[in-house]
């Protein structure tokens, strides 16, 4: 089993990387435009924002014997997976919702992680996945006019 600080390490590292990654993507927005701050603007800010915090938790975790960080419990093998799959399942929204389209992948994304969380309920739990998905896309679409995307199956 890895000790606190070897997860505390990880996760500054996870960090990192994820500020790699979206941190080249949002270098390829314009930072600025002749009206004011451009697409690129909040990224970037936020990805020094997280480059910053996950340095701070790389370097406590590696210099430090922090006392109270080394206290805290860490998750059980399932609940790890369970952190683990919501996760890969937010991923998958990224890269679904322009195949499917925001209704069906949001609702199979609820769907999926109350499964994953434990919480199904046999009424409960389709009810709030079609209102999560359906009427979140009639808010957001119809009221707030952002363009949400179809998928090839036009939902």
């Amino acid at each position: 089993m890895l000790s606190a600080r070897r997860v505390y390490q990880l996760s500054g590292l996870v960090g990192l990387l994820v500020t790699a990654v979206l941190g080249y993507q949002a270098a390829r927005l314009p930072y600025y435009t002749r009206i004011g701050p451009g697409p690129g603007f909040f990224p970037r800010w936020l990805c020094a924002i997280l480059a910053l915090l996950s340095l701070v938790i790389l370097v406590r975790a590696t210099r430090s014997r922090d006392a109270a960080a080394a206290g805290i419990e860490l998750p059980d093998r399932p609940a790890a997976l369970r952190i683990v799959g919501v996760g890969v399942a937010l991923f998958a929204v990224a890269f679904a919702t322009t195949t499917l389209g925001f209704r069906l992948t949001m609702l199979t994304f609820y769907l999926v992680v109350i499964g994953m969380l434990g919480r199904w309920r046999w009424i409960e739990t389709p009810v709030l996945a079609v209102l999560g998905s359906f009427a979140a896309y009639y808010i957001l679409v119809e009221w707030l006019k952002l363009p949400l995307p179809v998928g090839v199956l036009g939902f």
